[in-house]
């Protein structure tokens, strides 16, 4: 203490009027109380009443921390020769934040003079913030770890205890004068999560405050296969969700119990392809649609649920040039094709054309059949020329007819059909010119439209 408190008469007045009413404010603020304790303990400690200055600012210290009750404390103790409960509140005060520069001067030259008279023992444990009890639980804890414990020099046994740990115990030797060493591993409490999923993904499991306590992969299980994934989790409730590609999140929940085995099997459903809507329009009502080769209806016609993608599409109609085309399916969309279909396309000529092929087709018939009588005539002149040499050798019977009119017919027809044929020629070669040369063609193509837009 800074200070010597020296209580007088006016002061010890007030303290038995608070004494007396104490119990009628029980209600009072901790503020207030805990200024009551003070004035008790400084006046124990200006009579050197060190105990009950002790047992004042313990009071105090419960209702309003703070670094000067524990500096005040340690100064108790250091007048009673408690070394041990000394040194450790001295040390307790230095860990804390205070402004007092003097305090805190005094509190490093006492810990320098106490810490050769100390046994000393500096206690870790993994994981850290196990409580620590010595030599038995009767009269409670001394703290957490880490944390330096001042003991009587000699053996003893420290435990520790954390939640969702096992207890651990440690002997050790205090030695006055000297720092001893005191490490524990708590081994925590688990059971084992086993995860059956009948496809791989990754498997993240929270516990009920949201927190993530593992993340790892599964493979996929079969009934032919042990579990894929088994892993040690501390007891307690967890939901377990799994992501896998293709499938919809799945989620369930678990309880994991201290040395037992909880199972959990994922079901997971398979995600839904993205699909889009493709409304088609023809020109023609009827005109057949047929998508990636499939027949999928007539026009017009709302094509629902396409996966989303490129896709073929072709629409047809009897007497109609057919449309072919490529349309692009969007995610959640619906699109529009619409399709106008036209005739085949028409190959057209010079009416010539025909006429001169009419006519030379005509002079060469006309021709060929004046040719044959031509030939019937020549023959009959050659038969008449034989029966009258014959007649005129006595031979046989006079003959009819006259050598020089069949002479004449034969050639007539003969000059005919040389005309005719020539003529027939001329005109089909004239024709076949033309034919080549007045093609015209009416080319005609179906025609499509795409466009795409949100449902």
């Amino acid at each position: 203490m800074s200070q010597r408190f020296r209580p007088s008469l006016a002061l010890a007045a007030v303290v038995v009027f608070a004494t007396v009413f104490v119990s009628a404010r029980a209600r009072a603020d901790d503020a207030e109380q805990a200024r009551f304790h003070d004035a008790l303990a400084r006046e124990h400690y200006g009579a050197r009443r060190f105990e009950q200055a002790i047992r004042e600012f313990f009071i105090e210290q419960r209702l309003a921390p703070n670094p000067r009750v524990q500096f005040n404390i340690a100064l108790c103790f250091d007048q009673l020769r408690r070394e041990d409960d000394a040194y450790l509140f001295f040390r307790e005060y230095l860990a804390r934040t205070d402004d007092d520069a003097g305090r805190r001067q005094r509190a490093e030259a006492a810990i320098a003079r106490l810490e050769p008279r100390v046994a000393r023992v500096s206690v870790a444990t993994e994981p850290v913030g196990a409580t620590i009890y010595v030599d038995g639980r009767d009269y409670g804890s001394y703290g957490t770890s880490p944390r330096v414990l001042v003991l009587p020099p000699g053996p003893h046994a420290l435990f520790f205890q954390l939640a969702g740990h096992r207890d651990a115990q440690v002997d050790v030797e205090a030695i006055r004068g000297q720092a001893v060493n005191a490490v524990a591993t708590l081994t925590p409490i688990t059971g084992a999560l086993e995860v059956i999923s009948p496809v791989a993904g990754r498997v993240v499991a929270r516990d009920a405050g949201g927190r993530t306590t593992f993340e790892g992969a599964v493979s996929a299980t079969t009934s032919n296969t042990a579990a894929p994934l088994r892993v040690q989790m501390p007891p307690g409730d967890y939901e377990v969700a799994l992501f896998a590609e293709g499938y919809d999140d799945w989620r369930g929940l678990v309880r994991v119990v201290a040395r037992e085995s909880a199972q959990v099997v994922a079901s997971p459903t398979r995600t839904p392809a993205p699909t889009g809507d493709l409304t088609v329009t023809a020109s023609a009502a009827g005109a057949l649609i047929e998508i990636d080769g499939d027949a999928v209806g007539f026009a017009p016609s709302v094509i629902a649920r396409l996966p989303i993608g490129r896709h073929d599409v072709r629409l047809s109609h009897p007497g109609l040039e057919p449309w072919s085309g490529e349309v692009t399916i969007g995610g959640e969309t619906r699109s529009w094709l619409t399709v106008s279909l036209v005739r085949p396309s028409e190959t057209t000529r010079s009416p010539v054309t025909w006429l001169t092929g009419g006519v030379g087709l005509a002079s060469l018939t006309v021709g060929a059949v004046l040719g044959g009588l031509a030939l019937a005539s020549q023959s009959r002149f050659a038969t008449l020329e034989a029966e009258q040499a014959a007649f005129a050798r006595g031979m046989g019977p006079e003959p009819t007819g006259s050598l020089a009119e069949l002479r004449g017919q034969q050639r007539l027809w003969s000059a005919v059909a040389d005309v005719l044929l020539s003529i027939g020629g001329a005109a089909l070669v004239a024709a076949i010119v033309l034919f080549f040369a007045t093609e015209e063609t009416e080319a005609q193509r179906s025609q499509g439209t795409f466009t795409e837009g949100e449902q």
